[in-house]
C-alpha cells in the first residue's frame, strides 16, 4: 500500500553532510529532494549505515525531505519501442 510508505523532512543546519534516516532504507529505496529538486541516489546522496549522506553540504534554509519508495513487484514486459513522432515520420 503505498499511503504506509515513510517519510522525513530533514532540516539542514549548514554544517552537517550527514543525518540520521528514521528507517531503514537504501539509496535506491528512497525519493530525496532538496528545496523541491529531486537528487539522484548514489551520486547526490548515499545512505549508510542507516543514515542519509549528502554529496554537499545542504544550506541552511533548505530542507531536504525523503520518501521511500514502495515496490510490489517488477514489471516483466520492458519495452523499449519509442512512439513516432509526425517529425520522425516525416523522414523514415
Amino acid at each position: 500500500d503505498p499511503t504506509d510508505t515513510a517519510s522525513q523532512i530533514i532540516t539542514p543546519d549548514g554544517i552537517q553532510q550527514i543525518y540520521p534516516l528514521d528507517n531503514p532504507t537504501t539509496a535506491e529505496g528512497i525519493l530525496v529532494s532538496v528545496d523541491g529538486y529531486v537528487l539522484k541516489p548514489n551520486i547526490d546522496y548515499q545512505v549508510i549505515d542507516g543514515e542519509l549522506k549528502f554529496r554537499g553540504v545542504p544550506k541552511v534554509g533548505e530542507w531536504a525531505k525523503y520518501k521511500a519508495i514502495a515496490m510490489k513487484g517488477k514489471s516483466k514486459s520492458k519495452s523499449k519501442a519509442k512512439p513516432e513522432t509526425k517529425e520522425e515520420k516525416r523522414f523514415c
